[in-house]
Parts: structure tokens; C-alpha cells; sequence
């Protein structure tokens, strides 16, 4: 009888720690997707005080305070808009992985377009980028981010 309590309670608590990693999965994707959709509302290019507040809107939902903190220092450093066009519309996720402390990876493409290829669906062009989440009082929070160099457009709306 005993055999059969202790058996049961694993396999309960099997099944309860793969429903919380599924439900971790689905809001590191959820948090790195919103952030994505967010970066074109930050102009690196801004004046610094206009620049500060942009970042505090479109990130705080998504990233830590220590990583907004740093790219309010450096923003040579920071995700959003480089130029007036393109612009990151999104990221695309290609893969995310959990970590032996318990944060995920999560690598993608950030999607650029400009006017003509919103329009069309297509992008101008990408880049990849790694994100690195936590759990911070409950919430997924993005504490790392990298971004890679830009990849060859094979996706590019024509323009002729």
C-alpha cells in the first residue's frame, strides 16, 4: 500500500511540474513576443530624457529593472528603432531552452520593415538575437539580450 502512495505522489507530482514548465514555455514566448512587438516605440536615436521615458513604456512589462537601467546608460547597447526606417516590427522565435538555474534562452530573429513591406507582409530585413528570461517575483523578465549581426534578406519585399 505504501508502494502505491509513493508511486501515485511522483506521478502527480511529474504531471504538476510539466504543466508548470508548460506554462513557464508559453509566457517566456508570450514576454519575448510582447517585447518584440515593442521595440519600435524606443528611438535609440531620441534625445536622452525622451529616449529614458520610451524605454520605461514600451520595456518595463518585459525586461528587468537592472537591464533597463543599463540600457538607459548605454544605449548603443539597447533594443528599438536605429534609423527612421525600417523599424523591428517583431521577432520571430526560432527556439527556446531552459537552463540549469532555471532561466531560458530564447534565440530569434528581430523582423525589420519599412512602410512597403508592412504594407505587404514581407520584411526588409533581420537580425538575430538571444534573450535570456527570469523569474522575477512571479514574472518572466527578460535579463539578458544580444543582438547578432544582420542576416541576408531572403524574404525581402521587391521594391523595383
Amino acid at each position: 500500500m505504501l508502494l502505491v502512495l509513493i508511486v501515485g505522489v511522483g506521478y502527480i507530482a511529474g504531471k504538476q511540474k510539466a504543466a508548470n514548465d508548460s506554462a513557464d514555455v508559453a509566457s517566456v514566448i508570450g514576454t519575448s513576443i510582447g517585447f518584440g512587438q515593442s521595440m519600435h516605440k524606443v528611438s535609440l536615436l531620441a534625445p536622452q530624457a525622451d529616449y529614458e521615458v520610451a524605454v520605461d513604456q514600451a520595456y518595463t512589462k518585459y525586461a528587468s529593472p537592472d537591464i533597463i537601467a543599463q540600457w538607459k546608460l548605454n544605449p548603443s547597447t539597447a533594443p528599438g528603432t536605429q534609423t527612421s526606417s525600417p523599424w523591428p516590427q517583431g521577432i520571430e522565435i526560432i527556439s527556446n531552452e531552459k537552463q540549469t538555474d532555471g532561466s531560458y534562452v530564447v534565440q530569434g530573429n528581430v523582423l525589420e520593415v519599412t512602410s512597403v513591406e508592412a504594407a505587404s507582409g514581407g520584411y526588409s530585413g533581420k537580425y538575430p538575437v538571444t534573450l535570456t528570461l527570469q523569474k522575477i517575483k512571479g514574472t518572466w523578465l527578460i535579463t539578458g539580450y544580444t543582438r547578432g549581426a544582420e542576416l541576408p534578406n531572403t524574404n525581402a519585399t521587391s521594391t523595383q
